[in-house]
């Protein structure tokens, strides 16, 4: 029996390519409120990208950011967050420093970008988040870090950052994070708290980021506009987000 559904946020819940948020997404979730199931977004995204968030009029019971790496409740408020170690921080923050690639800095309150480009642009524009501000890094703690970068430049700057862990959300943007786990490791956090088992637990999402999670969970759904890798490692591929995939993946599942 399914007790939590870990939902991914862009391209999953949140759409950038028709409206943002479907009625029926909405019904879905206010659905599965009803029958007790837990619902919780796991995205990639910074705290300081969610502000705007709330006007959706989502009704999640907790979220999990930065790829698992911070835990806020329902209103937003921090439970618990993991930074950055000092040695993490240092290797990330000279990384930063050397403006090779414009790359952006984490905190939980704030977003730190090194240089703007045409590329960060292209993608906050797309997606409709943060540039964040370009500045310098004053000490301090961090989440983690987003290189605006292609796959081939991705491999190019691995050397500078060889104790981290690349999560790519977008052909041209990649988080690097510290969290080996990433949002598998937020599952298996809320799973040990809450005293629940790995088949109680389902996950959506779209992305290469996502593929830990529905990997970690008992039950993993791709959208039907997923990466392709995606949606080789799902139990089940849902219709197009835009196609009232979350609302119709859960019917045929029987879960609303």
């Amino acid at each position: 029996m399914i007790k939590v559904i870990f939902f991914d946020l862009d391209g999953t819940v949140l759409s950038h390519t028709g409206v943002p948020v479907l009625d029926s997404t909405r019904e879905a979730l206010r659905l599965l409120k009803e029958k007790g199931i837990k619902r919780i977004c796991c995205t990639g995204r910074n705290i300081g990208e969610m502000e705007g968030i709330k006007e959706f009029d989502l009704d999640f019971d907790g979220y999990y950011t930065d790829n698992g790496q911070g835990y806020f409740d329902e209103e937003l408020n921090p439970v618990e967050i993991d930074y950055l170690n000092e040695q993490q921080t240092q290797e990330l923050v000279s990384f930063f420093n050397m403006k090779i690639v414009p790359t952006m800095l984490a905190t939980s309150e704030k977003l730190i970008l090194n240089c703007f480009s045409k590329q960060v642009l292209e993608v906050t524009d797309e997606l409709d988040i943060p540039t964040g501000v370009v500045g310098t890094y004053n000490g301090e703690r961090l989440l983690n870090g987003v290189a605006y970068v292609s796959r081939k430049e991705e491999e190019q700057i691995r050397q500078y950052l060889p104790n981290a862990v690349f999560a790519r959300w977008n052909p041209y943007a990649v988080d690097i994070v510290y969290n080996a786990g990433g949002k598998a490791e937020a599952i298996e956090k809320y799973i040990s708290k809450h005293n629940l088992s790995r088949e109680e637990t389902m996950a959506f999402g779209d992305s290469f980021n996502d593929e830990s999670m529905l990997k970690a969970a008992g039950y993993g759904v791709a959208m039907g506009n997923a990466v392709e890798e995606l949606k080789k490692v799902a139990d089940y591929v849902a219709p197009d987000i835009d196609d009232d995939g979350i609302y119709r993946a859960l019917k045929h599942l029987k879960l609303i």
